[in-house]
């Protein structure tokens, strides 16, 4: 099974649990700028003891075909480069479906530099071609302009709006709903 790809100037897999300590420090870096899209997050959430076990069933959901939870880094630079980005799909519908919800953070520091359209174009030729889905969908926070324009600049369209659909930062949040679909127009 296909746990990695690459874009231009990315590289996105399911990490292994030896890389733990790089996840914290991504989550760790970024506390401040996640809190506002982010459900409530313990201490716990920023150790390894809690990153670890998650990483090992990370990589088991991925084998199962079930979630894909993927690190995102610049392909260029250092050897050992931090982790800039996260992106996942997770609930993989099977069947007459074929779908997967998206999920993504990126590191303050690279915001708004087209690097989450970018993996986001990625994730869906990965989701299309690699893994045979035919819808992706992604939901945002209205006041949330630039998660509106990176997924509007990967090709996902509005949908509709889902009032008090998440429990983000310990508020029901209102999302507006999107989504990608395969243009299948191309197959037999």
């Amino acid at each position: 099974m296909v746990m990695e790809f690459q874009t231009d100037r990315l590289r996105i897999w399911v990490p292994e649990p030896d890389q733990a300590a790089r996840v914290v420090e991504y989550y760790f870096r970024n506390r401040k700028h996640l809190k506002r899209w982010e459900p409530l997050r313990n201490d716990h959430f920023y150790t390894e003891d809690f990153w670890r076990p998650q990483l090992a069933q990370n990589k088991v959901d991925a084998s199962n075909g079930v979630a894909y939870r993927m690190v995102i880094e610049i392909r260029k630079g250092p050897a050992v480069r931090p982790i800039m980005g996260i992106v996942n799909l997770s609930n993989v519908v099977r069947g007459s479906f074929q779908a997967a919800h998206v999920g993504y953070s990126i590191d303050h520091a690279h915001t708004r530099l087209g690097y989450m359209t970018e993996a986001l174009n990625g994730l869906a030729q990965f989701a299309f071609d690699e893994l045979g889905l035919h819808r992706l969908m992604a939901n945002y926070i209205p006041s949330n302009a630039a998660s509106a324009q990176a997924l509007a600049k990967a090709g996902f369209e509005k949908e509709g709006f889902a009032p008090r659909y998440l429990r983000i930062n310990d508020v029901w949040e209102d999302h507006v709903l999107t989504s990608r679909i395969h243009d299948d127009s191309l197959e037999p």
